[in-house]
């Protein structure tokens, strides 16, 4: 409004009484063109597109707005709220994934990745359409998780679960234990590799047994 104000110069003398304004009235210019007021910024502007924000506009919305969120599926089934805050744009090209060593998460050697053996990365469901479930993969960085979107990538220094208290973003993220629920697996896909997601069945979680250890 400010910017078409000027554009208008709605300042410069001889100013133009227009008396006493009505709802209206106000939503008209003196010259009786119609003023396009900004909207309100509502908790839906908040809200990240994972399937259609890169890095850098997640990043520009939360210069903006400050923290977003999301929801992500936990199961099939059931949906939590994420709030992501502590949020810088990184170089995708410098992820090197060495962090998982660090942090309980080892990443298998290239050959192993070459025999298909069992490899589990890391990563969120974060949208659903009629075909296909949609994650969003992330590597650990300290205290931080990197995501990689489409295009771009960027580093969320804390996480909120919906009804808990903030964490660091790696603490929050492990604590969603999505290998539970989902199954993560590799596929050839015009000459490369391509990573899908699908919900794990009952029969998943009886093929993998009980849990021995300790």
């Amino acid at each position: 409004m400010l910017v078409q104000g000027l554009q208008d110069r709605l300042f410069v003398p001889p100013l133009i009484d227009v008396g006493l304004s009505s709802l209206e009235d106000d939503s008209k210019s003196p010259t009786g063109s119609r003023k396009n007021h900004a909207a309100k910024i509502t908790s839906e502007d908040r809200c990240i597109n994972f399937l259609e924000w890169g890095g850098d506009r997640i990043y520009r919305h939360y210069r903006a707005l400050g923290r977003l969120w999301a929801d992500i599926w936990m199961d099939a089934r059931t949906t939590k709220r994420l709030i992501f805050e502590d949020i810088s744009l990184v170089d995708r090209g410098t992820i090197t994934g060495v962090e998982h060593l660090k942090d309980g998460h080892p990443r298998p050697s290239v050959g192993e990745r070459e025999k298909d053996l069992h490899f589990a990365p890391q990563f969120i469901i974060t949208s659903k359409t009629a075909d296909a479930w949609h994650p969003i993969f992330y590597d650990v960085n300290g205290t931080a998780i990197v995501l990689q979107t489409n295009n771009g990538a960027v580093r969320v220094g804390s996480i909120t679960i919906e009804g808990q208290s903030k964490k660091t973003a790696s603490k929050a993220l492990r604590s969603l234990r999505p290998e539970d629920s989902w199954r993560a697996t590799e596929h050839l896909s015009g000459g490369g590799r391509k990573m899908l997601v699908e919900p794990k069945s009952p029969t998943d979680s009886r093929k993998e047994g009980p849990d021995k250890s300790g």
